[in-house]
């Protein structure tokens, strides 16, 4: 999941500033984007309530997959250049082409869409130490809502062909304490066989 978002964040970043080589991580002094992640949370708000079935052709249930999780990924994104002016262009340019979307692109993540969000409201805590160690840098924060969708329960077990539901048609099929039964009845059964 994270190196498919990573992936797709440096593809991103290539289109925006063609020419500077996108890295990850905060080392190296050679010019360039860098993309760190520095915060990684789950959205409980955004787990789905139920399993998924999957059916085959005949429509039998043959698998089942838990609800997918989402994370919510906090990168900053900088840039060295030889000047100010040159990574304030550079991260202008990452925030106009970011900006422009409002998930990641399609054909750029498998599975579900990824909700993105340049510059969230409020810098999160553990951002401030990471900012110490990369010293007085522009930056952009970008957050994006990651879907961790977990393998399928296959092997179920089949449905029987049969349910007996213990019950008979007319009268019940036992007397209450104290009282004599009745005329037995038909048993009621589900499925195949009555």
């Amino acid at each position: 999941m994270l190196r498919d978002i990573d992936t797709a964040l440096t593809a991103l970043l290539t289109a925006a500033v063609p020419g500077a080589p996108v890295q990850l991580g905060a080392g190296g002094t050679e010019h360039g984007l860098r993309v760190l992640l520095h915060d990684v949370r789950e959205e409980p708000d955004a787990l789905a309530a139920t399993w998924q079935d999957e059916h085959d052709a005949d429509g039998r249930v043959v698998a089942r997959r838990p609800p997918v999780r989402r994370y919510r990924l906090r990168y900053l994104v900088f840039a060295v250049a030889a000047d100010r002016a040159a990574e304030h262009d550079w991260l202008g340019r990452v925030l106009v082409a970011l900006a422009a979307h409002q998930v990641v692109p399609t054909g750029l993540l498998p599975g579900p869409p990824a909700p993105l969000q340049v510059a969230p409201p409020g810098l999160s805590a553990p951002a401030h130490a990471v900012l110490a160690a990369i010293g007085a840098r522009p930056l952009l924060e970008v957050a994006v809502l990651a879907p961790c969708v977990q393998p399928a329960l296959t092997g179920l077990p089949s449905a029987p062909d049969t349910v007996d539901l213990g019950v008979t048609a007319g009268l019940p099929h036992r007397a209450p304490p104290g009282r004599r039964a009745g005329p037995a009845g038909r048993r009621i059964r589900e499925g195949g066989r009555g």
